[in-house]
Formats: structure tokens, C-alpha cells, sequence
């Protein structure tokens, strides 16, 4: 898991967290702390074992793919890859300055 310090000098394009997260904070609770932490919404691959039980970050203008494990690889990477272009065109339109903010 990214500590949140890192996550504001290596700012990601795409997050990758599982919703069952041991510790403090499960996996939508993480992504929601980091969209606070980066000030922006980034787009988000939700990986769970139980999907219908999975509980999904609150994250206005993010777009969240929820995915079942095990994930195969191949669309892992190319879920990552479309979601980084995304977010990539997105920044290159300023339309993070126009989508709602992570409070």
C-alpha cells in the first residue's frame, strides 16, 4: 500500500487497490484519502474477491472499474493503460479544474 506521503511526490495516474485492505483503512477508504491528499480525482481499479460486497470509494469524477479476482493479467494492463490515457487526456483538457473536487 502507497503511504499517502508518497503518493503526493510519485502522484499516480491510475490506483489499483483491493476493497478488502487489512488495516486501518479498507480499499475505498484508501482511494478516498488519496483523492483528499492529491486534491484530484484519479481513476480507480477496484480488485475484490466478492464484488457484490465490495464497497466502492466516493470519489466524484473518478472513474472506478470494479474488478473480480483473480484479475487476468493481460486485462489488468490494458485496464491500466486505458484508464492512464484517460487521465493523461483529461489533465491535457483542464478538465480536472472543471470536475468536482475531493474535499
Amino acid at each position: 500500500r502507497i503511504k499517502l506521503a508518497q503518493a503526493l511526490v510519485h502522484r499516480p495516474d491510475v490506483l489499483i487497490v483491493d476493497s478488502n485492505l487489512p488495516g486501518e483503512m479498507d480499499g475505498g477508504e484508501t482511494d478516498e484519502a488519496l483523492c483528499r491528499a492529491l486534491h484530484e480525482p484519479l481513476p480507480t481499479i477496484m480488485l475484490s474477491g466478492e464484488l457484490a460486497n465490495a464497497t466502492l470509494p466516493w470519489v466524484p469524477g473518478a472513474p472506478i472499474w470494479p474488478m473480480a479476482k483473480p484479475a487476468h493479467p493481460d486485462l489488468l494492463v490494458r485496464a491500466v493503460e486505458a484508464f492512464a490515457a484517460l487521465h493523461h487526456w483529461s489533465l491535457a483538457q483542464g478538465l480536472p479544474a472543471t470536475m468536482p473536487r475531493c474535499a
